[in-house]
């Protein structure tokens, strides 16, 4: 069997967000079928053994020095890896990996998740866009196999390289059956907002919607306060009756329990990509309003969801009242067990100590 490192993610159990959730559900997968799986680990991260369950885990120096500790951080993962000698690297992002691409090991198969054109994130300076076009281009350069998460991103990576074999795999849903209360939030009705403090996920867009709906319940927003656009927002908002801030809730049960019992869910995403946060809340029920991009209309075709493009759409769709007992059949794509199915089509193709760019190395076509 293939020995496996999974690079990019800030570690598992997931204390973070979408690749680390999805390094969370894999790697275990994968060594339960027989793999030998490392996942780079953050040397920030709170869990602090050797391994979790049967996945290894590579920890590396992450220096608190804010995003330029992220560069330092992959560049320790990637040569931690090459000692380890992986079969198969699967890179999640490229935002600060991609300028170590020539270090990743020439004898192993590269996957590279794309997650989604980073170069349209409003947190960034044309600087950083420019940057990160490039970053976009060493990435794809240094790779086998490209992996997008939404079929936007792959269009965009098969017109943009049509030399390079692309293939889809979404996320998959929460699974989990378990939950706990949120204190504070038991006897009240909510909307809700989960996701990472950011300019490109529109939160204060969101809030602002709430605020011209003159909801008379609560507005409980999910999500790490440590980013100064989080801190605005918590200045500017802080103080209204109705809205709370919850900070990063990475207690999967009261998570689950958020999901489940919100109103409705907002989700304002609308940089690129298959939204973890999304497929999870989709598990559960369809009470779900999705800004208007062409990510998130995918999804909201599929699921039959509504979608607002500024406030005073959003205001007039939450002064509705929600269908009740509509859970969603989620399709194949976002279902794990075929999510592990099309990974492991990828990683099948290596043998454990074989050279996957010898002769043993399978080229794929696109999908």
């Amino acid at each position: 069997m293939a020995r496996i490192a999974i690079v990019g993610s800030r570690g598992i159990p997931n204390a973070y967000g979408g690749f680390e959730w999805l390094a969370e559900k894999l790697a275990p997968h994968l060594a339960d079928a027989g793999h030998q799986v490392a996942v780079c680990q953050s040397s920030q991260h709170p869990y602090r053994e050797a391994s979790l369950g049967k996945v290894r885990l590579i920890r590396s120096y992450d220096p608190p020095i804010g995003a330029a500790g992220q560069f330092v951080y992959d560049l320790f993962s990637i040569l931690r890896v090459r000692r380890w000698k992986a079969d198969v690297v699967l890179l999640l992002g490229y935002t600060s990996s991609a300028i170590w691409s020539f270090l990743l090991p020439k004898s192993a198969l590269i996957l590279q998740h794309m997650d989604g054109m980073e170069w349209q994130r409003d947190k960034y300076n044309k600087i950083a866009k420019a940057f990160l076009r490039w970053s976009e281009q060493m990435a794809v350069r240094h790779a086998d196999v490209l992996i997008a998460d939404h079929p936007v991103v792959r269009d965009y990576l098969c017109r943009k390289y049509p030399m390079k074999t692309v293939t889809y795999i979404a996320y998959g849903e929460d699974e989990s059956t378990a939950e706990k209360p949120v204190e504070g939030l038991e006897d009240e009705h909510f909307d809700l907002i989960m996701a990472r403090m950011e300019p490109e996920n529109q939160v204060e867009m969101l809030i602002e919607g709430w605020l011209a709906a003159r909801m008379t319940h609560s507005l409980a927003i999910a999500g790490s306060l440590t980013t100064g656009y989080a801190r605005r927002l918590v200045r500017k908002y802080g103080q209204y009756e109705g809205i709370v801030f919850l900070g990063g809730v990475f207690d999967k049960a009261k998570a689950l329990w958020l999901r489940r019992h919100c109103r409705y869910y907002l989700h304002g995403h609308k940089a690129g990509g298959t939204n973890p946060s999304l497929i999870q809340v989709l598990t559960h029920h369809r009470r779900v309003l999705v800004h208007a991009n062409v990510y998130n209309l995918y999804l909201a075709e599929c699921y039959d969801l509504k979608s607002f493009e500024d406030v005073h759409t959003l205001a007039a769709l939450l002064q509705q009242e929600p269908i009740q007992g509509n859970e969603p059949h989620l399709r194949l794509e976002h279902r794990w067990e075929e999510v592990f199915r099309r990974y492991e089509g990828l990683f099948g193709k290596c043998k454990h100590g074989c050279n996957p760019k010898g002769k043993n190395f399978v080229t794929w076509k696109k999908r």
